[in-house]
């Protein structure tokens, strides 16, 4: 048996000899968000969603234009959030770009999700005003998410370790996560 690791998983034989090595900690609590909690919670909020707005398609028919339209998008967000936890929790070598690129596209949706489903739905402007109130606070924490996973990928020792990915240093060439673990 050699000690080169399998082709397709990241890192080096070194790589797997740090004992920050390895899908636990953090990355696996990403992992269990990006592959189940995330989808259970977005499936959720696709029934809630129709079962509040339905009874409404008679009057606004462009609300159900905007419904089928948001549940494809959140269906085809749900499909690349599962391919990035899997790619991670497998060690895939791309793991980190795929997972990045799943953050870039999940912070892209959230910011254009609400008003796309204005435009599609065509409701009474007093309502457009009251859910772009609303959409602030889901927009805020959709960017609080991107930015906490985003840097996480990008600076922490466990996934350097684990996938051989350089750690980004600050502006002064310090390693800001010397001494987090995870």
């Amino acid at each position: 048996m050699s000690d080169i690791p399998p082709y397709g998983q990241a890192g080096s034989a070194l790589a797997a000899e740090d004992p920050l090595a390895g899908v636990k900690g953090w990355l696996l609590f990403f992992c269990i968000a990006l592959t189940v909690l995330g989808p259970l919670i977005t499936f959720a909020n696709l029934v809630n969603g129709y079962n509040e707005t339905s009874p409404l398609f008679d009057r606004f028919p462009g609300l159900r234009t905007a419904i089928t339209a948001d549940t494809a998008l959140s269906a085809l967000l749900m499909a690349f959030s599962i391919f990035a936890g899997i790619s991670l929790w497998t060690k895939n070598r791309n793991a980190v770009k795929i997972a990045k690129a799943y953050l870039i596209t999940f912070l892209i949706y959230t910011i254009i999700e609400i008003p796309m489903l204005l435009a599609l739905a065509s409701l009474p402007s007093e309502a457009n005003e009251l859910i772009m109130k609303g959409a602030v606070f889901i927009i805020a924490r959709g960017v609080i998410y991107f930015g906490i996973w985003y840097s996480y990928l990008s600076r922490s020792q466990r996934v350097a370790a684990t996938y051989g990915t350089p750690i980004k240093e600050d502006h002064i060439g310090l390693n800001i996560s010397k001494g987090a673990g995870g």
